[in-house]
């Protein structure tokens, strides 16, 4: 059976990006578009939400120079009411389209002040080939308690034995 894939959000911005290639992943709830190894967008539409639209991965140094080209950015409101550096282009905006446009003519130029080198993942680490792994092992259970017990309840019996009869 085939597998069902989500509808991309405002697909219109793939296809804004088709020379770059972008691909696209799953990502909370939303999706990130990758240009190369960099994510520059993410497209979000949960609906009556004021954090739809197309988020802007950039640094807090470029909001000022990128906001005199898009006017509607703003900070993520899900983030918190700290400034992050990621910016929306809500799609309540009335020139929504037009700034996305704009934004993905910035990602086709390569515009410095867009996208990030996602961290990449802490790879296990092999076990070093001087030094043997260390075994677990688990300590045996003293039976002495056990055996303890057992003469005790004997002795107990015993002692029942000779009152009783």
């Amino acid at each position: 059976m085939a597998r069902m894939t989500a509808r991309i959000p405002f697909e219109f911005v793939l296809d804004e990006l088709a020379p770059l290639a972008p691909r696209v992943r799953p990502m909370f709830g939303a999706h990130a578009i990758y240009a190369g190894d960099k994510m520059v967008l993410v497209v979000r539409e949960k609906g009556q939400d004021r954090d739809d639209g197309v988020w802007i991965a950039t640094q807090r140094e470029h909001h000022d120079s990128l906001r005199r080209e898009l006017p509607s950015i703003r900070s993520i409101e899900i983030f918190g009411s700290a400034v992050s550096s990621w910016q929306i282009i809500p799609s309540s905006a009335p020139s929504f389209e037009r700034e996305v446009a704009h934004a993905c003519a910035l990602v086709l130029r390569r515009d410095a002040r867009i996208g990030t080198q996602p961290k990449q993942k802490k790879a296990a680490k092999p076990a070093s080939p001087q030094k043997p792994a260390k075994a677990i092992t688990r300590k045996a259970k003293s039976k002495a308690p056990v055996a303890a017990k057992k003469k005790s309840a004997a002795a107990q019996s015993k002692k029942n034995a000779r009152r009783n009869g």
